[in-house]
Order: C-alpha cells, then sequence, then structure tokens
C-alpha cells in the first residue's frame, strides 16, 4: 500500500470507503488498523468542521484539512517584480506631469529662485540733472527756468503771487537729481504794509492813470498831497511804474501841446526829473 504524507492532517481515525469502516491515521501515514464505524462523535463525522474524508473506501490518500485563513501560506512576490511596478509607476508619474495637481501650472521661469551663481541683472543709472541756481529770480522766470531743465516746480511763501523774489530752492543750487524730481520755490513774503504805505500807493497808481511821472515827480507829488518822505518814496516805487515808459508818455504829451527841439524836449524831460538814459529812451520812442 503506497502511504502519502504530503497532507497535514491531524493523526485520528477517518472514513475508509462506504462500507461503514474507519482507518487509523498516525498524522503521517494510514496505518493497518480498521474497525467499524461505532456512534457518533468519532473523526470523520459531521461534527469535525474543516476535514475533508477521501472519496474512495480504502484510499491511500492521506486526508486533507482545509486550514484557517491565519495559517495558509502567503504568495510569495518576487523582489524583481516589485522593483519593476515602481519603475513603471514613477515612469507614468514623469510623463503625466511628475505629480502635480491636476489643473495646476508649472512656475515660470521668473518665479523660480534665482540660483545664488547666477549673476543679478542692474538697471542702468538714470541720467542726473543738475539744479538751477534761480535765487534772487522772480517765481515766474525761475519756474520757467526750472522746468526748461526737466523738473516740476512748486512754490511756497510770497502769497502766491510768482512776482515775488525766490529766497531758497529745495534742492539747493547745483544739486544733481533725477529728471522729473520737483523743485521746491520759497518766494519772498509781501510786506505788511502800514496804512501810510498802502494809501500812498494808491494815490501814486491813480496818478500814473492819467499822466507820465518820472520816479522823483511822483514822489515829490505824493509829498505834496502831504505823505512822508517814506511814504510817498514807497508809494512811487510799488505802483508798478515803467519809468521808460512814463518817460516817453510825458514826451508825446508836450509834442502834442506844443512844438519843441530835440534839445528843448530834452531840457524839459530833465526838468521833470527823468535820469539821461530814460530821456534817450523817450526821444527814440517820439522819432528823435
Amino acid at each position: 500500500m503506497s502511504e502519502t504524507t504530503s497532507v497535514d492532517a491531524p493523526a485520528g481515525w477517518y472514513p475508509a470507503g462506504s462500507h461503514g469502516r474507519e482507518r487509523y491515521w498516525d498524522g503521517v501515514q494510514w496505518t493497518g488498523m480498521v474497525r467499524d464505524v461505532a456512534g457518533a462523535g468519532r473523526p470523520g463525522d459531521s461534527s469535525m468542521s474543516g476535514i475533508e474524508i477521501p472519496a474512495e473506501p480504502g484510499s491511500d490518500v492521506a486526508p486533507s484539512i482545509k486550514r484557517p485563513w491565519y495559517k495558509r501560506p502567503l504568495i510569495a512576490v518576487p523582489l524583481g517584480v516589485v522593483a519593476a511596478v515602481i519603475l513603471v509607476s514613477g515612469i507614468a508619474n514623469a510623463i503625466g506631469g511628475g505629480g502635480e495637481a491636476e489643473g495646476s501650472e508649472a512656475r515660470p521661469a521668473e518665479a523660480r529662485e534665482q540660483s545664488a551663481d547666477e549673476p543679478v541683472a542692474q538697471k542702468p543709472a538714470p541720467v542726473l540733472v543738475t539744479m538751477p541756481d534761480v535765487v534772487g529770480m522772480p517765481g515766474a522766470t525761475a519756474t520757467a527756468v526750472i522746468e526748461a531743465a526737466g523738473l516740476s516746480v512748486q512754490t511756497t511763501g510770497g502769497e502766491g503771487d510768482l512776482a515775488q523774489p525766490v529766497v531758497s530752492t529745495d534742492p539747493a543750487a547745483s544739486t544733481r537729481v533725477e529728471p522729473g524730481s520737483t523743485v521746491t520755490l520759497t518766494l519772498q513774503d509781501k510786506p505788511q504794509l502800514t496804512l501810510g504805505q498802502r494809501n500812498a500807493t494808491a494815490k501814486a497808481q491813480d496818478y500814473l492813470s492819467f499822466m507820465g511821472f518820472s520816479r522823483q515827480g511822483l514822489i515829490e507829488q505824493l509829498q505834496y498831497e502831504g505823505y512822508s518822505v517814506e511814504d510817498a518814496t514807497f508809494g512811487a516805487d510799488n505802483a508798478g511804474a515803467d519809468w521808460n515808459s512814463e518817460a516817453a508818455e510825458k514826451a508825446r504829451d508836450y509834442l502834442d501841446s506844443m512844438a519843441f527841439s530835440r534839445d528843448g524836449l530834452y531840457d524839459q524831460l530833465e526838468y521833470e526829473g527823468f535820469p539821461p538814459e530814460q530821456i534817450a529812451f523817450a526821444l527814440a520812442a517820439v522819432g528823435y
């Protein structure tokens, strides 16, 4: 009788064919011990959970027992197969975007962190402008000079009157600044006038509105009106007169009333208090 030892079954009595007999399995092989089936609860009846009975009576095949799942041998996977699966998965990820989330975009080149060894591009330095010296100029003239240099202008002081002279600039003259920079001009404040100065100025403007006066002749006229020398002088100097134009106007007034030779007209203008340079201007203006 051939003995089979490949099945690990517990020792015991097992059915041997369909003749109501049992054969004893010693855990390794079949033995020669055979007995008639007697009673319940023996090995091989329905109470022996998990035991499979041989199909043929007297078979030399050892009974097999289904092992619980936790005692069954694991399927061995070769290490080379695992490595190949990992390699293929990595290639697929690289082709699909390196594991980037769907819809994400690669960072633009500009956003990448710059290497420490990579040179940084330097912006060219702007061509600087030299701040012109405009101190002492009237605000209007100074503004034109600065704007011609490519700079912007804002003013302060002087009650906003651009006829007032510039007393300081920010930045100062000769300073190098960028084109388009703003320059602040500080204008001289207008003096606080006394009542006598305000009235003398107004009276001087009244006289100049209807006849020509020299500076000296206007001061004397204001003194005749009762103003002090100081107030009369202030009024004549701040009435806004153009003394060359006043001399020419006076010359025309004399010629409108009577005929004058050049020398006679010269003497008459000199008598009115005009200085030589203003007289020369007036004679040229009337044709002498």
